[in-house]
């Protein structure tokens, strides 16, 4: 979360780990199956996924409760607004594999 890193740059000695100073580390980080953004990174060594509409009714469920409670709906929980509900980033390739950084930056 973009806040986290922010408070973390107050501290002593970590004044470079700002969520700005990081950003362009996970963008070159990522694959992004929805393309590449102004967060999210389009030829990284891990692929990442996002839940994509009707695939899993529960989860549309739990983001409508979460509106419904009075949350936003986002997006993008990583972009711009990454504050509420909406669908999350896996990393998972676009095969169903699950895409760890050992296997991006290894294999």
């Amino acid at each position: 979360n973009a806040l986290d890193l922010d408070n973390w740059a107050q501290e002593p000695g970590l004044e470079n780990w700002s969520y700005l100073d990081c950003l362009p580390y996970y963008r070159k980080a990522e694959t992004r199956d929805m393309g590449e953004n102004d967060y999210h990174g389009g030829d990284g060594p891990v692929s990442v996924t996002t839940s994509k509409p009707g695939v899993n009714p529960l989860f549309e469920a739990m983001i409508e409760a979460g509106v419904q409670a009075g949350y936003p709906r986002t997006d993008d929980l990583n972009g711009y607004q990454q504050e509420g509900f909406g669908p999350m980033d896996r990393t998972v390739t676009p095969q169903g594999r699950r895409a760890s950084t050992a296997r991006g930056y290894l294999d």
